[in-house]
């Protein structure tokens, strides 16, 4: 009685470590700077309200037994680092044919699976207050002057398909910078990194235009050469996080960022 007692304890001791020294770790590459509501800067990941990104890959983790480690690096390197193989999984990234060098999107038959985003949003064109119109808020080949831009971003040939000059820049706030200095006309950004410089000090004359340059669906890209040896895995995270994203538990988990509106 005490062996059978003995081999029971050590039994559920050994299945106890199975179940969680064994759980997969896959890497994620994101970018450093914080974009609300969707991840804060890099070091700050432990907060309350981390982001949407990180709640949603808790959730993952609670049902798929997995775990992810993250590594925050600028959107080309994240790119870069995906394509060798360094990450698993970079987050977030809209649909561009070319992107498919660098890894693999949710498609059924090459069709992309919309459904099984992490995200959407949508670009904006920021200008100052007091340098007049430039935009008519129609179509982007009626934009005026030069306009400023982050490397890598998919409204780059957007506008350069419209025949719009572009500067391109490694962040926000050199964007900015050249903006106020009068290098470039206006800077487009995605609504969740430029709404948070309207609100901030010494951006009073900023504005945001009424209408979107253009609105965009956000997918995990996942990188070959884990999508070759994993499909079935890979299959089960995109599926798995179009569940999420339209769970009553998420749309909970949302409403608390809408209502901070800010980090």
């Amino acid at each position: 009685m005490l062996f059978n007692g003995r081999r029971f304890f050590i039994l559920t001791i050994a299945t106890f470590f199975l179940n969680t020294s064994f759980a997969r770790v896959l890497k994620v590459c994101m970018e450093p700077k914080g974009a609300f509501p969707i991840y804060v800067e890099k070091g700050k990941e432990g907060r309350e309200l981390p982001g949407l990104y990180f709640e949603m890959f808790k959730l993952l983790e609670e049902k798929m037994k997995v775990k992810f480690k993250f590594k925050r690096r600028p959107f080309k390197r994240c790119l870069l680092t995906l394509k060798s193989g360094r990450v698993d999984i970079m987050a977030s990234v809209s649909y561009k044919k070319s992107r498919k060098e660098f890894g693999v999107y949710p498609t059924n038959k090459n069709k992309i699976l919309a459904q099984q985003r992490i995200g959407e949003g949508a670009y904006y064109l920021y200008s100052l207050k007091n340098k007049g119109t430039v935009w008519d808020n129609k179509t982007l080949k009626s934009i005026r002057g030069i306009v400023g831009a982050k490397e890598g971003y998919s409204i780059v040939k957007d506008l350069r398909e419209s025949n719009i000059k572009v500067k391109e820049m490694k962040g926000i706030e050199q964007l900015l910078s050249m903006l106020k200095k009068s290098y470039v006309k206006s800077v487009a950004l995605h609504d969740s990194e430029g709404d948070t410089w309207l609100k901030k000090s010494g951006f009073e004359n900023l504005r945001k235009s009424s209408v979107p340059l253009k609105k965009k669906n956000y997918y995990l890209l996942i990188s070959h050469q884990f999508h070759r040896g994993n499909r079935g895995l890979s299959q089960k995270i995109w599926s798995t996080l179009g569940k999420i994203r339209t769970s009553d538990h998420y749309q909970k988990i949302k409403s608390k960022y809408l209502e901070k509106g800010r980090w």
